[in-house]
């Protein structure tokens, strides 16, 4: 029998269709720094919208740039193709770049009658640390709140649900890194699966997947740092030559790192958000963040991957390889790679796990 993880793996958007044919309203968003907390408390339905690895996008090649992310070129295609018709709107952050532009681009084609769709709405979220950047992150939280339609009233019982979610999140990370851990493949695809439904039912079947699932104790421990990859290609590789990966570095929030409920109010959510993204984006750039990191872990190895379009972070590929090297594991280091993750990104994975053996 098919589980919902598998559904919504296979089709991310099942659910969302499901319950906008049944009259919810359902709201799209982008990347890991918008608050579903604000969507819930709309009386709406939130769901992560995902792109599809290698899936040609000749509409959306019309339109945007070259340096769009591979994910946000993709999304644009689904959106010019009216994949996104049952949802009301749909949450840009400006912390993702791409995205960001996405949001002007799809304003834009809908105003020349180009694109359909769902209403986008910009999260101005601040990346860059200023004086003022907590102030503008709660002015642009209410601001995304009146947009929604957030009810302040209903935001006590939102909070709670969206800690009941990362409480689970946090056990499928704290079992990706115990000491018999969690196979990496599975803890990832339960990871995305977990942002395409918010029913209290899937917090349980994901338990349930959980505790049946498989661990890799003898299995070298492997973490992968820089983009985040789309699926779980580089972590088959991996254990295919008898390695795990155990956890993925990146720049985006960590939404199992805080299990604690947000006081129920607006200010504390657009702080928890500004601040969560702050931490992400410093954290690549910090070789003792790196190196702490990789030791609690007790990392036997590290890939740094990153995707040609992830410019943001392209610089920090010789700190980062450094960083690894003074923590005094192997490493093994692919730049300029492609998001839709190449076959001999995936050779070259397996010969560098398996070359662990002979260390």
């Amino acid at each position: 029998m098919t589980s919902s993880i598998d559904r919504l793996i296979a089709d991310p958007l099942v659910e969302a269709r499901t319950l906008a044919g049944a009259g919810k309203r359902v709201i799209g968003y982008v990347g890991a720094d918008v608050p579903p907390e604000l969507i819930l408390a709309a009386d709406a339905v939130p769901v992560r919208l995902r792109g599809i690895p290698g899936a040609p996008t000749p509409r959306a090649d019309r339109y945007v740039e070259p340096t769009f992310s591979p994910e946000s070129r993709s999304i644009a295609e689904q959106w010019l193709n009216g994949v996104y018709g049952a949802l009301d709107a749909v949450v840009l952050p400006r912390t993702d770049d791409s995205a960001q532009r996405l949001y002007y681009y799809i304003c834009e084609l809908q105003r020349g009658g180009k694109c359909g769709g769902p209403r986008p709405l910009l999260y101005d979220l601040p990346r860059i640390e200023r004086p003022t950047s907590h102030e503008h992150a709660i002015d642009s939280t209410r601001r995304l709140a009146r947009e929604l339609g957030t009810r302040e009233s209903a935001l006590p019982e939102a909070v709670r649900r969206v800690a009941e979610r990362r409480t689970v999140l946090a056990e499928i990370h704290a079992a990706r890194v115990a000491d018999e851990p969690l196979t990496g493949s599975i803890g990832h695809r339960m990871f995305r699966a977990a942002d395409q439904s918010w029913s209290s039912a899937f917090d349980l079947e994901l338990r349930s997947a959980l505790e049946g699932a498989e661990r890799r104790p003898q299995s070298p421990r492997i973490v992968l740092i820089g983009s985040r990859p789309p699926d779980e290609r580089l972590h088959a590789a991996v254990e295919t030559a008898g390695a795990n990966l155990i956890e993925e570095i990146g720049e985006a929030a960590e939404p199992w790192s805080h299990i604690a409920e947000s006081a129920p109010t607006l200010e504390s959510i657009a702080v928890r958000c500004y601040e969560a993204s702050v931490r992400g984006r410093n954290l690549l750039r910090s070789a003792e963040e790196i190196r702490k990191r990789l030791y609690d872990l007790r990392a036997a190895a590290a890939i740094v991957w990153m995707i040609e379009e992830d410019t943001g972070i392209a610089w920090e590929l010789p700190s980062l390889t450094r960083a690894v090297e003074q923590a005094g594991i192997p490493v093994l280091a692919l730049a300029r790679q492609q998001w839709d993750v190449t076959p001999e990104t995936i050779e070259a994975c397996v010969r560098f796990t398996r070359s662990l053996e002979k260390n």
